[in-house]
């Protein structure tokens, strides 16, 4: 398989109507890359709106605000990590739900000749002779 730019990669993924690939690996860095936009403009937002109550709730919060940036990083970064561990066991079920399909087909491919073996069984059995039953004496 050629490589190709991660770019057509998403557009392939994105634009796959019969849902025959997964999009979520291809988007994911790209969801990445949107969600730090507000994890930064966020907590520097409300330090914005701290000084304009008052300079020491601004100063305040412009301590916190490299705790605010790395919490809000942190709360992107396990969502999207979440959602990739979703993605992978949606995937672990497809391939078990195939594996099953093939179980039972072969199942079903199988149980006609074991019928037949059954039946000649219980045949054989139903022929047999039976056994003189011993009588004791008193």
């Amino acid at each position: 398989m050629p490589l190709r730019h991660p770019l057509q990669e998403t557009a392939h993924g994105l634009l796959d109507l019969g849902f025959r690939r997964h999009a979520l690996p291809t988007v994911l860095p790209g969801i990445y890359l949107a969600g730090i936009l507000p994890a930064v403009l966020i907590p520097v937002l409300l330090v914005v709106f701290a000084f304009r109550e008052s300079v020491l709730i601004g100063v305040a919060a412009l301590l916190c605000l490299p705790f605010m940036i790395v919490a809000g990083l942190v709360v992107v970064r396990l969502l999207l990590e979440l959602l990739r561990t979703i993605g992978q066991f949606a995937e672990i079920i497809a391939r078990a739900m195939n594996l099953i399909f093939g179980f039972h087909d072969t199942m079903a491919d199988v149980k006609g000749p074991a019928r037949g073996i059954a039946a000649g069984i219980r045949a054989a059995k139903i022929r047999q002779e039976p056994q003189p039953v011993h009588k004791r004496k008193r």
